[in-house]
This record gives structure tokens, C-alpha cells and sequence, in this order.
């Protein structure tokens, strides 16, 4: 599989864009379920799945003497689904405390969760139809999955472009800070729809490909990079003739 050059991590980004740009552009997601005692917060982890795309569902098996179990369908890997616990009469027995325990132990590569503000986890919950992860209300970071997907989607593009002038992957240190700069702008924009976008994002944005345009056309250099053939591989310029070279004195020694 071909490696994409990593052009800046989410800390790189934050600092670039703003870590308020960031939040808004790609708010944590999150799901509430239940009520009252019976609360629980849903919300996605870091890796390359958004949050938007992860789902959850709580059923009722409607039979007798049941354990509470989760299951991740694959694919998509993104759908859980948990079956709650009931007794002898099919009644449901699964707290609130019970769903939180067995989603952090079987859940935990897509999501965390915890008791909600107003829930002390006594409470049994109800079986609830497939919700899925939606931005928080008022959100203080940003959803890492999502992020992820949009920087590798634009390390990719970048790469594309740039293919047949340098060998790929860049290494990390020969990524120019005017590159980096203008992935970080580039990501954004992949980020940003058309609610939450601004006169100077999408300057920032257009700016960001035309300094990608002009490094793949020679335009603009990568210190320290030679540039590579059509097939990626580095050209090495030819040794400097020198007066008394084997070449120069054919015919005469």
C-alpha cells in the first residue's frame, strides 16, 4: 500500500487554522440516551471514523432471562448494537451504570460514555431505536475521526499533484512550513460547509491549492528536495565534466 506524506498532525492544524475554527468546523459528536436516572453520553473517540457515521441502538429482545451484549456488525464496523439484559418475565434489568461498564469494554474503539449530569446510573433503560452521533450542543474540541479523514484526504490530493516533480513521501522535516500552511487551509476547507464558512476561509482555501499548483509546476521549490522524473524516482544531476575527463582526451592520449 503507498504511504501518504503526513504534511502536519491535528495539533499542527489547530495551531494553524485557530482550535476555534477547528471545533466549529468539526464539533465532537456526541448521542444522549435516556432520561433522568436513565441518562447516558455517548461520544466518539479519536481515530479515522467520524463521529457522524457511528450509530447506536438499544433492544429489547423481548424474551426471558437475557445478558446484555454489544455487537459491531462489519461491515460498516460503525453500527452498535446492544441487547439489554432482562429477567425472567423479559423484563429489561440493565442500568445505566450496567450500559456505560459494557460499552467501555466492548465499544471502546469507536466510543466512550459516561453517566449524564443528571443521572446517578440506577435507572433502567429503555430500548431505543438506531441514533446516531450528532455535534455537541456547544462543543470544546473537535471530532478527531473526522479531522483525520479530511487531513489524509488532502494528503492525498496534495501527493497527486506533486507526484511528478518530488519522490513520495515527503519526509516529515522536508515539509516546508508554506505546505504544511497550506494543507492545514486545505483541510479546513474540506471541514467547513456552507454554514459554518467565512470570506476569509475560503480565500484561505484558494490560496492553499494555488501554492500546491505552483509547487507542482516548479514554480515554487522544496528546499532541500531534488526533483524527481514522471515516475517518482529522484534525478540525479550529472557529474560536472572536467578539463582532463577520460572523455575529453579520447582520441588525443
Amino acid at each position: 500500500m503507498e504511504i501518504r506524506t503526513a504534511y502536519l498532525t491535528q495539533a499542527d492544524l489547530a495551531a494553524i487554522v485557530g482550535r476555534d475554527r477547528l471545533v466549529a468546523a468539526a464539533p465532537v459528536a456526541i448521542a444522549v440516551l435516556g432520561e433522568g436516572d436513565a441518562a447516558v453520553v455517548i461520544t466518539a473517540i479519536a481515530g479515522h471514523i467520524a463521529g457522524s457515521a457511528i450509530t447506536v441502538a438499544l433492544v429489547d429482545p423481548g424474551s426471558a432471562s437475557q445478558s446484555l451484549s454489544v455487537a459491531i456488525p462489519t461491515p460498516p464496523g460503525t453500527a452498535i448494537e446492544v441487547t439489554l439484559a432482562t429477567d425472567s418475565t423479559s423484563a429489561v434489568t440493565t442500568t445505566a451504570a450496567d450500559l456505560v461498564a459494557k460499552l467501555d469494554r466492548d465499544a471502546n474503539a469507536l466510543v466512550t460514555s459516561a453517566l449524564a449530569a443528571e443521572s446517578d446510573g440506577a435507572g433502567v433503560v429503555e430500548a431505543a431505536d438506531e441514533t446516531r452521533l450528532a455535534p455537541a450542543p456547544q462543543p470544546t474540541t473537535w471530532d478527531t475521526g473526522r479531522v483525520q479523514l479530511a487531513l489524509d484526504d488532502v494528503a492525498d490530493r496534495i501527493d497527486g499533484r506533486i507526484r511528478r516533480r518530488y519522490p513520495l513521501p515527503l519526509p516529515l522535516e522536508r515539509v516546508p512550513g508554506f505546505l504544511q500552511r497550506a494543507a492545514a487551509w486545505a483541510a479546513l476547507g474540506v471541514l467547513v460547509d456552507e454554514c459554518t464558512t467565512t470570506d476569509l476561509i475560503t480565500s484561505r482555501v484558494e490560496e492553499a491549492w494555488k501554492v500546491v499548483s505552483d509547487v507542482a509546476s516548479g514554480r515554487l521549490r522544496i528546499p532541500g528536495m531534488p526533483p524527481s522524473n514522471r515516475y517518482g524516482r529522484a534525478l540525479t544531476p550529472p557529474a560536472p565534466d572536467t578539463p582532463f575527463s577520460r572523455a575529453r582526451l579520447r582520441g588525443i592520449i
